[in-house]
Parts: C-alpha cells; sequence; structure tokens
C-alpha cells in the first residue's frame, strides 16, 4: 500500500491524524510503523528526517521503501486510529540547511562555475563540496554577502512539479531516479532549476542568516563549512560561552585576551624547551652510563613516549663512540614498539639486521641509514644482542 504524504501540503503541518496499517518489530529491535498517510519527512533527498510522536511513543527515525514511509520507534502502537506530532525545530533547521545549501550552491554555480557534488550535516554546521576552478577568500565572502542579501530581499523559493516532457522540454538535464513528476526549485533572481524532492520554504527570509564559517582545499575540491537560521544563533551561543570561559581562565577581558594567550603559549613553549633541555640532558647521561659497560646499549623504558625514544636515538647518532649501536623498546598496549640505531660512523648494517629479526619475529617497520624503526608482537629485548 502506498503511504499518502502530506509534508508536501505544507512545511507547517506538524500535527496529523493517521490510521496504522502495520507496526511489526524488525531484527534490530524496533517497531516499524507504517500509516495510511504521514507528514513525517523520511531521509531521502540529502536532507535529514524529521522527529517527533505518534500516540506520545517518540519516533526516532523515518525511513523510505519504495513507495512506503516507514515511522521508526522503540516503542509499540496500540491504537489504529493514531494522532501524531512533528517536532518543529527539527524540521525547521533541516529545512533551514536544505535551503541554505541551495542557495551557496547556485550562486558557486552561476557566478563561478563551481559545482556542489555533495553535502554533509552535523550538530550545528553543514558542510558542502564543489569541484571547479580555484577558490578564494573574496569569492566566499562575494558568495555569503549575495546569500543574505537574497534573505533580505524576500526572494522565493519556486516549486514546480512537472511531468517528464515538460521538464525535458526546458532543456534540462535528466536522471531516470526522477521519474516521470519532477519537483523542480528555483531561487527568485538566481534561477538555478534543480530538481528536488526535499522540503524548502516558500520565502528564503525564513533562513534569518548564512555564515561561510571556513573553506579549504581536499585535493583537487572545495569544501565550504556554513551554517544558518536557528543553528547560527545555537553556534553563536557556543562560541561566546568557550570565549567566556577563555576569559574567566585567564582573568582577562575582550581588550587583552589575545595577549594573554600569547603570553601563556609563549610561556608554555619556554617551559617546553626547558623540559627538552633536562631531558636531553638526562638521556645523555643514561647512555654515557651504558656505555660504560658496553658499545652495544639494550634500553627498555615503558614510561618513554615515542618521540622521546626518538630522542635518545639522535643522542646515540651523535655519541663520540663511533661503535655504538642500539636497541631502543618501548611498551605501547600489546605492542613494542623499537628502534635500532648506530653511530653515524659505525659500518653495521642495520637492514641486514632488521631482516635477520623479520625471518624469525612477527615484525614491521623498516628504515636505512642509521635508524630503523619498528613495531613487534613480542618483547625482543632479551634475544636482540645476538643480531646486534
Amino acid at each position: 500500500m502506498k503511504t499518502k504524504v502530506l509534508y508536501y501540503d505544507s512545511i507547517d503541518l506538524l500535527d496529523f491524524e493517521a490510521k496504522v496499517i502495520s507496526c511489526l518489530k524488525n531484527k534490530d529491535g524496533l517497531y516499524e510503523i507504517i500509516l495510511d498517510q504521514t507528514a513525517f519527512y523520511p531521509e531521502v533527498g540529502g536532507m535529514q528526517h524529521d522527529i517527533g510522536t505518534i500516540d506520545n511513543k517518540e519516533i526516532i527515525k523515518v525511513i523510505k521503501k519504495d513507495d512506503i514511509i516507514i515511522h521508526l520507534s522503540n516503542d509499540k502502537i496500540e491504537n489504529e486510529n493514531v494522532k501524531a506530532h512533528i517536532n518543529k525545530e527539527k524540521r525547521f533547521t533541516n529545512i533551514q540547511a536544505h535551503d541554505a545549501q541551495h542557495l551557496i550552491s547556485a550562486i558557486m554555480e552561476l557566478d563561478y562555475d563551481l559545482f556542489t557534488v555533495s553535502h554533509h550535516t552535523f550538530d550545528n554546521y553543514y558542510d558542502l563540496v564543489l569541484e571547479g576552478p580555484p577558490l578564494n577568500d573574496d569569492m566566499i565572502r562575494a558568495c555569503e554577502s549575495k546569500a543574505n542579501d537574497l534573505i533580505m530581499k524576500h526572494a522565493q523559493m519556486i516549486v514546480e512539479v512537472l511531468n517528464k516532457d515538460t521538464y525535458l522540454s526546458r532543456g534540462l538535464p535528466y536522471n531516470e531516479k526522477y521519474g516521470d513528476s519532477i519537483r523542480l526549485t528555483n531561487i527568485e533572481y538566481l534561477n538555478d532549476n534543480n530538481a528536488c524532492g526535499c522540503l524548502h520554504f516558500n520565502n528564503m527570509d525564513r533562513l534569518s542568516l548564512v555564515n561561510i564559517l571556513n573553506y579549504e582545499k581536499v585535493r583537487n575540491q572545495y569544501r565550504i563549512i556554513f551554517t544558518s537560521g536557528i543553528k547560527l544563533n545555537e553556534l553563536l551561543h557556543d562560541y561566546y560561552d568557550l570565549f567566556s570561559n577563555i576569559k574567566l581562565k585567564l582573568k582577562a577581558n575582550e581588550d587583552n585576551v589575545l595577549e594573554k594567550i600569547d603570553n601563556l603559549l609563549e610561556k608554555n613553549s619556554n617551559q617546553h624547551n626547558e623540559i627538552m633541555f633536562l631531558k636531553n640532558k638526562l638521556f645523555k647521561q643514561e647512555i654515557d652510563r651504558l656505555l660504560t659497560s658496553s658499545n652495544k646499549i639494550v634500553y627498555v623504558n615503558n614510561e618513554l613516549s615515542f618521540e622521546e625514544l626518538k630522542q635518545i636515538s639522535n643522542i646515540v647518532i651523535n655519541s663520540d663512540n663511533k661503535d655504538v649501536i642500539a636497541y631502543l623498546q618501548l611498551k605501547n598496549n600489546d605492542k613494542y614498539q623499537f628502534i635500532i640505531v648506530k653511530q653515524k660512523d659505525n659500518q653495521t648494517n642495520l637492514s641486514e639486521i632488521f631482516t635477520n629479526l623479520k625471518n624469525h619475529y612477527d615484525i614491521n617497520g623498516g628504515g636505512r641509514g642509521l635508524v630503523i624503526n619498528g613495531q613487534s608482537n613480542e618483547d625482543l629485548s632479551n634475544i636482540i644482542k645476538e643480531y646486534l
């Protein structure tokens, strides 16, 4: 049985009544509720699904299979005739995200020949990925300004439902997934021609404001991060709360918070350098102590980081003892990380040592010259000297 959809009648339709066709538990333990009609928008077309309640039972997801819309809930619906309610904020933030994406995508395509290849929704911001000519700061600011000008001009979102022949007669690109009935959207003043079955506001002013937060180049594409409407307001509150906490912790005000952060970073940098100097001095003393008994060092310390192990390897490389070769090891979870290193004038072939180890033990890694890094499933510190 085909589900009658009500969400195209009005995006403000948040309460409706329906008849339950079936309510069966699936393999994941969720009840799949099918109604004769619904205003719940399912997760299709790149837009997130509605949430809400059916007879006060929470609906956590809505999906579409062929012509049937399925409402998923942890609870079973007992009644045949039900009352349903859609969460208003979730619906409107979903539409704001989608219409803002339409707006930015249209401007980028029409003004800069940058075409949208994908878009995604996150907690309080969204992104879209573009392909085309190089993107720069001026284009981003111009796009944001034009989008907000259209919002302030109350630009209409014009939606038409066309049959296939009428659609094709306009010379528009067709995809078989569109079927014989196509919902075509156009933003007033842009005439962007998008085949889209999602929900839309009638007027761009319901976005309130669009803000492009950032953009970045990802391989040969560009990723734009943006937000709008309710989510923009939430993001501003989050950022202000974060800024207030930073000021409080630094005992700063708006005028000197950056100066205090710079001072703190400089202080931390100086302390880090001092710690590294002291550690290097300590590690050198330890290597010198070990060299009093042998020039073949096996050093195991599970309290160190791998970066500190590399610091020790540099001490070995620059040792005054030309015969020194060392095996350095630490345990990280269930794995043993190691470095085999030699003094820069030592003639030992480290690659040969590593190959011999690999022939007898389960290890991986590599390197050449003075240092080889590796990882093993077992402790090699007791047998390594026969290979050095």
